[in-house]
């Protein structure tokens, strides 16, 4: 059995903050756990957060990425130095990492990846992903590691984030500060399985578009037009809008089948544009969409997106049967955070998710804003945009 912790600091001392952290999550130089898994806002100095982490659990392996904010059990900050982790105390925990991860590349380095983890961990019956926000390709992530475990092996972890105006979206493996790297955690208890739920709040507009022209992860036209100010056209917005401007506003959805929607509480799955291209006209997604594809129009709506997250919470349980999550690992979109919510909302919808499931016991839990998720759709692992992605740990059974 596994045994998990978490902790939390909005000290902005970074030294500090891994002390609270790991002090509220019970963990001293006199017992260091497996494994930690932190994440923290780009406000941090990152390598003394790591050399900090070691010192204050000596030999423990270190894993973990950067968002535009962190969750922590009964907590939530978007401050420019924050950060939360949970621990992992126990056996059949074993962690691989490569570096250079590109959209090009996304499915032959998470196969490399995938295969280093295999050698170590054959019977790996669940993993964690964690890997660049920006030049990247998530379906191709996910080809790559299935391509060794197969498509049954449940996938969760999510893509990093960033705050503010730097572009970076580091990932963490023990002393190593990745800008364009992969981690991949395999967990082997075979007394342990993964529930998973995910959802969004955007709900479809009429615009639908044809994929007319697109080379890998860029999109460069729509019904025949240039895509960009096709899609700010469809929305009264200038040709010159940059993305993150009008991220809630933008998303592309792509059809599911009726047991896809049924599964997913939602009538569509999301992607992003995320950048735009040096013509202008043409913007990057973390995936490529082949030319024929159609996509809807899709926006963020507040109050579907609150509605959701209640249901969410009553699917979540429903799956769990009466069971206590040892922990659950949360990955969020950053859209859901800052973006598009005051401090205010984001602590309620917090709250009242974790509450929802124990008030009166804090769940070791651990959760991110970035740039995408990754959660098992209808028996399928699939990557998401939008969504608040839970991944609860639980006893078999």
């Amino acid at each position: 059995m596994l045994n998990f912790g978490s902790g939390h600091s909005k000290a902005v001392n970074t030294r500090k903050a891994v002390a609270e952290s790991l002090e509220s999550a019970g963990i001293g130089p006199e017992h260091s756990p497996k494994l930690v898994v932190v994440h923290t806002t780009l406000g941090h100095d990152l390598p003394q957060m790591l050399s900090s982490l070691r010192e204050g659990a000596p030999g423990t392996q270190i894993v973990g990425c950067t968002g535009s904010g962190v969750i922590g059990s009964g907590w939530v900050s978007e401050a420019v130095r924050a950060m939360a982790l949970v621990t992992v105390d126990g056996e059949g925990i074993t962690v691989a990492s490569v570096a250079g991860v590109s959209g090009e590349n996304s499915r032959s380095k998470a196969l490399a990846c995938a295969e280093e983890l295999r050698v170590q961990a054959p019977d790996a019956n669940m993993l964690m992903l964690l890997g660049p926000g920006l030049n990247v390709d998530a379906d191709a992530l996910i080809a790559g590691v299935e391509a060794v475990f197969g498509p049954d092996v449940p996938i969760f972890g999510g893509l990093a984030g960033f705050g503010g105006t730097i572009p970076r979206t580091p990932v963490f493996h023990d002393d190593r500060i990745l800008d364009d790297g992969l981690v991949l955690i395999g967990f082997t208890a075979p007394d342990l399985e993964l529930v998973q739920m995910e959802h969004h709040g955007s709900l479809p507009r009429p615009d639908r578009f044809t994929i007319t022209a697109a080379e890998g992860q860029r999109l460069d036209e729509l019904d025949g037009k240039p895509a960009w100010p096709t899609l700010m056209a469809s929305i009264d917005m200038p040709a010159t809008t940059p993305p993150m401007e009008v991220i809630t506003l933008i998303g592309l959805g792509l059809d599911l089948s009726d047991d896809d929607q049924r599964e997913y509480d939602n009538a569509k799955i999301l992607r992003v544009p995320l950048a735009l291209a040096e013509n202008g006209t043409s913007c990057y997604l973390q995936y490529s969409l082949p030319e024929g594809t159609v996509v809807t129009s899709c926006q963020r709506d507040e109050h579907y997106l609150f509605e959701g997250a209640t249901r969410l919470m009553e699917r979540l349980k429903a799956r769990l049967k009466g069971r206590q999550p040892l922990a659950i690992f949360q990955t969020d979109c950053l859209a859901r955070g800052r973006l598009s919510h005051n401090v205010v909302e984001k602590d309620g919808i917090i709250r009242d998710m974790q509450q929802s499931l124990s008030a009166e016991l804090a769940i070791p839990w651990v959760g991110v804003y970035g740039f995408a998720e990754f959660g098992v759709l209808n028996g399928r692992n699939r990557s998401h945009n939008y969504t608040t992605t839970l991944s609860a740990v639980v006893t078999t059974g």
